[in-house]
């Protein structure tokens, strides 16, 4: 976008006031002790938390309700983040209702922090040139609540979280502990053929490209599998980003068995 047409689009932007509807704090319906927090209120209570999270790109509307993206450093305003993604907090929890009816055990998730921050694309402070959709770090997920596709960044993310709770991997740490989680991390790492040359340590696995870290193959496994199970179907062809390539039937079967039973994931032939 040139320099005039920006100038023009935040003259208009600035016209339209403040636009503070919309912000929110929601508790969760299905899951005790998960809250989600979103636009102003989510920016503010990241900052609380430490969360270094900075806008990219961003949302604008215009007096007429047409709305645009653009690339600036800017959270968006409340008003227009309802506009462009309306009830956002309330969407992404159905779909941990949806799983939870499945069969994932709701005390996994509590103390979930959940922050739909308004803005297209996030990134962090010390790599600004490199956009992301959603973050997550000790028990708490930022998702760019503006993205293309919010739901699937919030399960991608979720995954990152159930790897801490469930296997033990916190971030991109993935050395095996003792008892059942490390058990349950091993046998992921088997499952899925992860080199075993490659060390598990944060330090090396960062080292590696963004699709080659195992704790991205787990998440985006599990954000494959989370969507199956919520829609019945299999995500859109080109969602699948890790270098491993979408899970094949035994890997789901890993999935309903360590996490909840989903149907619509688990059909005998779906793969074939």
């Amino acid at each position: 976008m040139g320099r005039f047409p920006l100038l023009l689009l935040l003259f208009f932007f600035f016209l339209a006031g403040p636009g503070a509807a919309g912000a929110s704090v929601v508790e969760s319906a299905y899951a005790p002790g998960v809250v989600f927090y979103t636009w102003s209120d989510a920016v503010r209570e990241y900052a609380v938390v430490g969360g270094g999270a900075v806008p990219t790109a961003t949302v604008y509307c215009f007096p007429d309700d047409i709305c645009t993206t653009a690339e600036h450093p800017e959270w968006a305003r409340d008003a227009a983040c309802e506009k462009w993604s309306p009830r956002l907090a309330e969407r992404l929890d159905a779909s941990l209702g949806r799983l939870i009816e499945a069969g994932l055990p709701p005390g996994l998730l509590a103390g979930l922090r959940v922050y739909v921050l308004p803005a297209y694309h996030l990134a962090l402070p010390e790599n600004p040139e490199k956009p992301v959709a959603g973050l997550y770090s000790r028990g708490r997920v930022a998702v760019a609540g503006l993205d293309l596709f919010p739901e699937y960044t919030f399960l991608h993310e979720l995954g990152h979280y159930l790897a801490d709770r469930v296997l033990g991997a916190e971030g991109y740490d993935w050395i095996p502990n003792v008892g059942r989680k490390a058990a349950l991390l091993k046998d992921y790492l088997a499952l899925r053929g992860y080199p075993a040359e490659r060390l598990l340590d944060a330090s090396f696995q960062t080292s590696l490209p963004w699709r080659e870290r195992a704790g991205e193959w787990f998440a985006e496994d599990f954000a494959y599998w989370a969507w199956w199970c919520i829609e019945g179907r299999r995500p859109w062809e080109g969602s699948y980003k890790a270098a491993c390539g979408v899970p094949g039937e035994e890997v789901v079967a890993w999935f309903n068995l360590v996490f909840a039973q989903c149907g619509g994931a688990s059909d005998e032939g779906a793969y074939r």
